[in-house]
């Protein structure tokens, strides 16, 4: 359904939209309010810069990691966990979620002053990691300092009706953390 053969894929009636970016401006479009994008020019590319940072930098250096060692390799029977990737995985999860809590010291949301797409893409990402247990937020603080302002901005995002459903998705065989994935008040 993709002509570049990844996902996602949303279909409409008579049409397929691919592409994650175009087809978030596309909706964000079509149903302007709440707005996913917006604002001035610079924060216009803040958003787009943050949703390319979480979507390819993040992606790339963490979740594939991370998800694909604890959670791919085993639906894909492919293997023995290769533990040089969680390795460096969970290295890399430190040095990004001290730059989100860098953003969020000095605005309300990853992007400005108001909730966006880029708070929606790096949200998918942690609650990938939290599904498969990365996020240890008490036991083993992955942060320098203090996780606080992150867990209150992923409590918030977590708690959003559009972000919900998620929470109750599963894999085969791969249960999420007990008592702290789906919990609003982790």
């Amino acid at each position: 359904m993709s002509p570049a053969g990844k996902v996602p894929v949303l279909r409409g009636k008579n049409r397929s939209f691919s592409d994650s970016q175009a087809t978030c401006e596309y909706i964000d479009a079509v149903h302007p309010e709440p707005p996913l994008m917006g604002g001035d020019a610079k924060t216009l590319y803040e958003i787009r810069r943050l949703v390319s940072w979480f979507d390819e930098k993040f992606h790339h250096e963490v979740t594939a990691r991370l998800l694909g060692e604890r959670a791919l390799r085993r639906l894909q029977n492919s293997g023995p966990v290769n533990a040089s990737n969680i390795s460096m995985g969970r290295q890399c999860l430190r040095f990004h979620l001290d730059y989100m809590n860098h953003l969020l010291e000095k605005r309300k949301w990853l992007a400005g002053d108001y909730m966006s797409l880029a708070d929606f893409s790096a949200a998918a990402h942690v609650s990938c990691l939290d599904f498969v247990g990365d996020m240890n937020w008490e036991d083993e603080p992955l942060l320098k300092d203090d996780p606080q302002l992150i867990k209150e901005w992923y409590a918030t995002m977590k708690s959003r009706p559009s972000f919900q459903p998620i929470l109750g998705d599963f894999l085969p065989n791969i249960p999420p953390p007990p008592d702290c994935y789906s919990d609003l008040d982790f």
